[in-house]
């Protein structure tokens, strides 16, 4: 192991470890300080090493309860620490899902949890999220972490299962009809997209020999939420490519591929400061679908200017 990941593994451990003398776990200083932590453990380390610095913050999210309807400044830190959880679930290349499990990211009183029928709870979740979403564009963005989440956790447990041979119950069946529901989740998602989420103007591929079509978005959160979509259905589509045989409602869907120009797009015409770090997890998973060198060029010349721009 590197020394110097070592050490700051073991600064961060001893920090959340100070953290936990504080024995009101819904504090949301303490839970703003792990967040602060993890954000600058990840920017530090190798991202290979990201889910060794998360586990700590899940604790304390797992421990108070705190998730992402839980409002006000506990869900603003709810939810920056989802994002980092995407990002280290993303490049585990299907292997790895969320710490926190996802039925703990979400809680409503609208239902007795233990009673209510997966699907039903989905829809009830969904619901909630179109409904806070048409009031608050970030909580549209939540939204779609909330689903790539869910496409990383799935796609891990269905690696586990075939390749690992790990008892989890993600057999061909149970595999099939939850990436049928999951697939009709983030179409519904694209479908009831606010307003402010849509592309003000889209123009065909006239740029960069024409390999890329230009959209433009007014909203710094539809520049996330449209482009953590398209990654969501890439790291789906390529589930279902690799994974099983493609069933009929997917074959007039887009192929992965489109779906990786579009996350490509929209960094390249909307460089919002805001969104910038957002983008560099999605921009890893489209450039894993490009072999031509011109388009691998605009990649990583993208990533270059966020490194420029952000540190």
């Amino acid at each position: 192991m590197d020394r110097s990941f070592h050490d700051s593994l073991e600064l961060n451990s001893e920090a959340i470890s100070s953290l936990t003398l504080n024995p009101d776990v819904r504090d949301p200083d303490v839970l703003i300080a792990a967040c602060i932590l993890c954000v600058l453990e990840m920017m530090s380390v190798n991202p290979r090493e990201w889910r060794h610095h998360i586990g700590g913050c899940a604790a304390f999210f797992q421990a108070s309860a705190v998730n992402g309807f839980s409002g006000g400044i506990l869900s603003a830190a709810f939810w920056c620490y989802t994002r980092m959880e995407f990002c280290g679930a993303a490049i585990a290349y299907g292997t790895e899902g969320t710490i926190l499990p996802i039925e703990k990211w979400v809680l409503l009183d609208k239902f007795p949890a233990r009673s209510t029928i997966p699907g039903d709870v989905d829809k009830i979740i969904g619901n909630s999220f179109l409904e806070m979403g048409r009031q608050t564009p970030d909580m549209y963005v939540n939204y779609a972490v909330y689903l790539c989440a869910k496409v990383c956790n799935l796609t891990s447990r269905r690696t586990r299962y075939v390749e690992l041979g790990e008892d989890n119950g993600c057999n061909e069946s149970v595999f099939v009809r939850t990436r049928t529901l999951r697939w009709v989740e983030l179409q519904l998602w694209y479908e009831m997209r606010p307003v402010q989420m849509v592309p003000t103007k889209n123009l065909p591929g006239s740029n960069y020999n024409g390999r890329f079509p230009q959209s433009f978005f007014a909203h710094w959160a539809a520049i996330s939420s449209n482009q953590l979509y398209h990654t969501a259905c890439t790291l789906m589509l390529e589930s279902m490519r690799t994974r099983t045989s493609v069933s009929s409602i997917d074959s007039a869907v887009h192929s992965p591929l489109w779906h990786a120009r579009q996350i490509v797009v929209v960094s390249l015409m909307n460089l919002h400061r805001a969104c910038l770090n957002y983008a560099i997890i999605p921009l890893f998973v489209a450039g894993k679908l490009f072999s031509h060198q011109d388009e691998q060029i605009v990649i990583v010349d993208l990533l270059k200017k966020i490194e420029s721009c952000s540190g």
